[in-house]
């Protein structure tokens, strides 16, 4: 795991990344919460950067084991933790397994762990058939998650951070094995919801024209979860924090103060 902790004082906050493209592509989120008062952990789980291979299977447990490790090296006991799109499933895990270590959650653009579409099992089937599953796999996701989030941009406010959001990606250079692995367990396994009687606040942001994670899902979600709080940021997709900027950040920070 790769862990960079910003901000001097304030409560902390671990913030993880989606399927790829690393922890960088989320500085500008990472910088508007130092600015009101937290410190955050930027964490890259092992297998996210090309330069930091897992050294054994990823899985729930090691994500979850990783996120504690990362509150222990802060120097805390506690912490926020704020995942977005597949980083939330990774803070669902660390709350099952270590609800003692986790003072709120905020999911921002969560899919549904439990909504595994049958044509997305049998491409993933199919792709581990061929000569090169994780290359597949890898050129699959890549294609899907484009045509799903194209049509945003028409924003802006995107075309102004798309340089540095490629530079991001070009950097961790998130090998096609995590990819895959990713992806099974997305649509095969089960991160784990916080234990019964645990007293852990959870804050959900969604977009109201998402393809990726559609906001049916994150509504299927927060039922799960009691006392869960979603909030809709609307006329956005997957790529709220570019598109809309300035409304996802203040939905970002709200919910951060509520918790903390």
């Amino acid at each position: 795991m790769k862990l960079t902790v910003h901000g001097k004082s304030g409560p902390l906050v671990v913030k993880l990344a989606g399927i790829a493209g690393g922890i960088r592509l989320y500085d500008e989120e990472i910088a508007a919460a130092i600015a009101v008062g937290f410190r955050v952990a930027a964490l890259d789980v092992s297998g996210d950067r090309r330069d930091d291979p897992p050294n054994r299977q990823l899985d729930w447990d090691l994500y979850a084991d990783e996120v504690q490790e990362a509150i222990d090296r802060a120097l805390e006991t506690r912490a926020l933790v704020w995942g977005t799109s597949f980083g939330c499933l990774i803070a669902l895990a660390a709350a099952s397994r270590y609800p003692e270590r986790v003072s709120g959650l905020l999911l921002s653009h969560p899919p549904d762990p439990l909504w595994r579409p049958r044509v997305h099992r049998a491409l993933l089937d199919w792709a581990e058939r061929r000569s090169d599953p994780d290359l597949v796999a890898r050129v699959m996701f890549t294609t899907a998650f484009l045509g799903l989030t194209s049509w945003e941009g028409v924003a802006p406010a995107l075309w102004v951070r798309l340089p540095a959001l490629l530079r991001a990606s070009l950097e961790a250079a998130t090998p096609p094995a995590t990819v895959k692995r990713k992806l099974e367990l997305l649509f095969r396994d089960d991160p784990g919801l916080l234990p019964k009687g645990a007293s852990i606040p959870v804050e959900i942001i969604a977009g109201a024209w998402d393809l990726v994670a559609p906001l049916a899902g994150a509504r299927r979600l927060a039922s799960r979860i009691p006392g869960a709080r979603i909030q809709v940021v609307d006329y956005v997709g997957h790529a709220g924090a570019y598109t809309r900027p300035r409304a996802h950040l203040d939905a970002v920070i709200a919910a951060l103060k509520r918790m903390a």
